[in-house]
């Protein structure tokens, strides 16, 4: 009987996976293409709710501004700060929100909001799925996650981070896997090393992020983590030097090999990193975009007057199912850490550097500061899932057998229920 890690990550159609025929890598059943469009609709839905943040007027006024004057202001134009200095790290989302609320009114304007973030979760589950996690464990999980940060989920500029985000999760995960001949233990996937795993497109999407959230430090923030992670594997792989004298010739070519490997990633991540450092520059407003975010942060003051900038809190008085404004943050955000930590402590020998370091700092900044919990959901999903995926294989022998398109239809079932009473 084949083993259930592999049989995840070929995603075979249930008539060939019986019957031993040939089918392309990554190719979803009938059940499981529902699954995932269920699980996209449901995070259309999640994300569809009527505005109850402020911010939103000063960043359609600020858009109007600047398609008037046709001009990025550096000066503010408006009534208490008027002739100020003004740095508008949102310019462009502030442009984006006025277009579609000219255009279409609130319907265009949170339609397009929704639309970012489910496009952020099906990019996710795309992710996941590489790495050969079923869909059965992706999509509730992914449901789950967009409910826990539902709070983080308003109308605003940070919803672009979410989705710029999920694309360089996206992008250094393909490149992880296709510039490695091992992942992470069972998740070994048939990928060739040839190109780069679509690295350049991250300078891109940086250029476009710069100018749309300040968000884009955590993006800088995730390729370091991957960075120091290939470092870590590449002294490790250097550590297991001696030990290949008592391995066979192929076993020996495999590891060298490994090395090189490392050593290609890491002068590749390492570039990427100096051109998205670049691309930040390409803001209108230059170096100041470049500092701003850091400025922020070493502010106490500014800190101390923005509510969303302190620690999330857990407090008995917030433990309710409905506490999903902003300024209170979110119950089931803490279940979600939880869930994350048990899953990662059941299945540790399967952590990675770069999954340990992406957990910690993540964790950190959205336990430190609520404004960074969407982050944490983000960064760690694929961890979460993997390290699920992995439990449950080891649990097998205990759970029932059950017709994978019978589990997908279920929950695809149950999401829509869910959904469709907590929308309603």
């Amino acid at each position: 009987m084949r083993d259930f890690g592999f049989w995840i990550c070929d995603f075979r159609l249930a008539s060939e996976a019986t019957s031993g025929g040939p089918v392309a890598k990554g190719s979803l059943n009938r059940s499981e293409w529902l699954l995932l469009a269920v699980t996209v609709a449901a995070a259309f839905a999640i994300a569809l709710f009527k505005v109850n943040d402020f911010d939103i007027w000063f960043h359609l006024k600020g858009g109007e501004h600047i398609v008037q004057t046709r001009a990025i202001p550096w000066v503010d134009p408006f009534s208490y700060t008027a002739t100020h200095p003004w740095v508008y790290h949102s310019w462009l989302s502030g442009v984006a929100f006025h277009l579609l609320y000219a255009a279409g009114g609130w319907v265009a304007l949170l339609s397009y909001k929704a639309g970012v973030i489910a496009l952020a979760g099906w990019t996710l589950l795309r992710t996941v799925r590489r790495a050969g996690v079923p869909m059965a464990v992706a999509c509730p999980l992914l449901v789950f996650v967009l409910y826990a940060v539902r709070f983080r989920l308003d109308m605003r500029p940070h919803v672009h981070t979410a989705l710029f985000l999920a694309v360089f999760v996206y992008v250094l995960e393909r490149h992880r896997l296709l510039g490695s001949q091992i992942s992470d233990f069972r998740f070994q996937t048939e990928l060739s090393a040839r190109g780069k795993g679509g690295l350049w497109t991250l300078p891109l999407v940086m250029a476009v992020w710069s100018n749309a959230h300040p968000g884009w430090v955590a993006g800088i923030l995730l390729v370091v983590i991957y960075l120091l992670g290939y470092f870590g594997f590449w002294i490790s792989d250097f550590g297991l030097g001696p030990a290949l004298n008592g391995l066979s010739q192929e076993a020996t070519r495999r590891s060298q090999s490994q090395i090189a490997n490392r050593k290609s990633q890491i002068g590749a991540l390492a570039g990427i990193l100096v051109c998205c450092v670049a691309a930040v520059i390409t803001n209108p407003y230059g170096i100041h975009a470049l500092l701003l975010p850091f400025q922020h942060v070493q502010s106490d003051y500014y800190k101390l007057l923005t509510l969303e900038w302190r620690r999330m809190p857990f407090n008995p008085e917030f433990l309710s199912p409905g506490s999903h404004h902003f300024l209170y943050g979110s119950t089931l955000y803490w279940v979600m850490l939880g869930l994350v930590g048990l899953s990662v402590a059941a299945t540790w020998r399967a952590l990675t550097v770069t999954s340990a370091l992406t957990l910690l700092v993540f964790g950190y900044l959205s336990v430190t500061a609520r404004r960074h919990a969407d982050l944490f959901g983000i960064a760690a999903f694929p961890i979460w899932c993997r390290h699920v995926t992995l439990a449950l294989d080891k649990a097998k022998a205990w759970l029932p057998t059950l017709r994978p398109a019978g589990v997908n239809l279920g929950l695809a079932l149950a999401i829509l229920v869910l959904v469709g009473v907590k929308c309603s």
